[in-house]
C-alpha cells in the first residue's frame, strides 16, 4: 500500500485536504511545509487530536527569524496551530522543552524514538585496533550549519598524520559554497580529503559510516543523529557541540559523547583515544535504545494511548 503523499500538486494537496477532514488521529512528521500550516488553519479545533513526530528542521525554523512577510505569516501560523497538538513525539527531550518554551506547546512528551535498521543490519566487533590510519568524519551535509571551514581548520596541525577526512557534502548547501568547502579541504589535505558530493548507495554509505574513527557533529542544533548513531554503534568517538539538545540527552542515556571546545587544546593522540570499555558501552548502549524492539515497544505504547 502506498501511504505518502507529497505536497507537490494540488491534487496531492487535494487529497490531504480529504483526508485529514475524514480522519480522527493525526501524527505530523515533520512540520514544516506552508501547505500545511495553512490547511490545519482550516481545521484548528482537530489540532487536538494531531501529534508532531519532530524531526529538527520543523522545529528549529524560528532560528531563521526572517523579516519577509512571507515568513511573518509562516511563523505566526505556526504559533497557533503548534500549541494545540495533544503529542509531541520525540526522542530528545530538550527538544520538547525547547517546544514549550518557544512555542508553548500543551501536549504531552512521548518518546517514541527513531528506529534506524542500520544499527542492527551488520555485524558489530569492537576491540583494540592497532594504529594505523584514523578516518575522520566532518559534518552531515552541506549545509553551512555544519561549519565545514572551521571543522577543517580545527584538524589542520595533524595533516601530517595518517588520517583521511570525509565529508559529506551531497545535499543542503548551494554550489558556491560546496565549491568554496572543497578548495579549502583540497588546499589543506590534499588527497587525504575526501569530499562526499555525490549520495552514495544505502550500503555503501553504511560502510563508510562503520570505519570512522572519530567524527566531529558541531551544528548548533539537532542534526545528524542516524549518522552518530551509526558511529557510535561501531565504537566510533563523537565530539559535539555540548549546547545542543542531542548533546545532553546522549550523555543521560549513559552514551560517551565529547565536547568539540575541547579539540582545539587536544594533541592528536588525545582527540582519537577512546578505550575500548567506552566504545563497547556506547555500541550497547546505542543498540539497545534504538533497535527495532525497542523501539518498536515504544509506539506500541504510544498506538495504545491513542485508543
Amino acid at each position: 500500500m502506498n501511504n505518502t503523499l507529497f505536497l507537490s500538486s494540488f491534487k496531492n494537496i487535494f487529497s490531504f485536504f480529504y483526508g485529514l477532514k475524514r480522519c480522527d488521529k493525526i501524527i505530523f512528521h515533520s512540520y514544516n511545509h506552508p501547505y500545511l500550516y495553512f490547511i490545519c488553519l482550516l481545521f484548528l479545533r482537530k489540532m487536538s487530536c494531531a501529534s508532531w513526530l519532530v524531526w529538527g528542521a520543523d522545529l528549529y525554523f524560528y532560528r531563521i527569524k526572517g523579516t519577509s512577510l512571507k515568513y511573518i505569516i509562516y511563523e505566526s501560523l505556526r504559533r497557533k496551530i503548534i500549541p494545540r497538538f495533544a503529542y509531541i513525539l520525540t526522542d530528545v527531550k530538550g527538544d520538547y522543552i525547547l517546544a514549550k518554551n518557544i512555542y508553548h506547546v500543551k501536549g504531552d512528551f512521548i518518546n517514541t524514538g527513531y528506529c534506524f535498521y542500520g544499527l542492527s543490519s551488520y555485524p558489530i566487533k569492537i576491540e583494540e585496533k592497532p594504529i594505523g590510519e584514523i578516518s575522520f568524519l566532518l559534518g552531515n551535509s552541506a549545509d553551512p550549519s555544519n561549519r565545514h571551514i572551521e571543522m577543517l581548520d580545527s584538524l589542520a596541525p595533524f595533516v601530517e598524520n595518517n588520517i583521511k577526512i570525509y565529508m559529506p557534502l551531497s545535499y543542503g548547501g548551494n554550489a558556491t559554497y560546496v565549491e568554496n568547502v572543497m578548495q579549502k579541504g583540497k588546499a589543506l589535505y590534499g588527497d587525504k580529503f575526501i569530499p562526499l558530493v555525490d549520495f552514495l548507495p544505502y550500503d555503501e554509505y553504511m560502510n563508510l559510516l562503520y570505519k570512522i574513527d572519530v567524527m566531529f557533529a558541531i551544528q548548533e542544533r539537532q542534526q545528524a543523529q542516524g549518522n552518530i548513531w551509526v558511529v557510535l554503534s561501531n565504537g566510533g568517538k563523537v565530539y559535539m557541540n555540548s549546547n545542543v539538545t542531542t548533546f545532553s540527552t546522549l550523555m543521560n542515556d549513559g552514551i560517551n559523547v565529547f565536547d568539540y571546545s575541547t579539540v582545539k587544546s587536544e594533541k592528536f593522540e588525545e582527540i582519537v583515544a577512546m578505550p575500548c570499555k567506552l566504545r563497547i558501552e556506547n555500541s550497547n548502549r546505542i543498540n539497545s535504545i534504538y533497535s527495532v524492539k525497542s523501539v518498536c515497544q515504544k509506539w506500541l505504547s504510544f498506538y495504545q494511548k491513542l485508543q
